[in-house]
């Protein structure tokens, strides 16, 4: 199931001062290791609040993306998530196209090589997934 959200973005320095993003340490350097292509490029967050204290995020390691969301006018940009579901429940997800970056299956290989890492920040009292099923 196709579901569309307006995510908030960060790149660069913004992006690495929020350790909760990160799985290992590291330094304010702006730029990760990809560990597809061995380059370090720069480090992007793509995340949503869904409720009090609770986020869903992906990161990236891509120059390409974090030049074509630096150029947008807003810090926001609609997400288009592919949501595979069990029972009424996520079962996994993979990202189709970031704003106009995606649509082309070039662009798309380029979201899969990028990725990094994804997850939720959890409060203790959430009750929403980050991928509700909602038809």
């Amino acid at each position: 199931m196709k579901k569309i959200y307006e995510v908030e973005w960060l790149t660069g320095r913004p992006a690495v001062g929020h350790e909760k993003y990160l799985f290992k340490s590291v330094t304010s350097d702006p730029l990760v290791v990809n560990p597809i292509t061995k380059k370090r490029e720069a480090f992007v967050v793509l995340k949503r609040m869904i409720g009090t204290n609770h986020e869903c995020y992906n990161t990236f390691a891509s120059d390409e993306l974090a030049d074509y969301l630096e150029s947008l006018p807003a810090h926001t940009v609609r997400v288009r998530y592919v949501v595979t579901y069990d029972f009424y429940r996520s079962r996994g997800y993979r990202i189709e196209s970031i704003g106009d970056f995606g649509h082309k299956p070039a662009a798309q290989n380029k979201i899969s090589i990028g990725g990094i890492g994804g997850g939720e920040i959890v409060p203790p009292n959430a009750k929403e997934p980050c991928f509700p099923w909602k038809p």
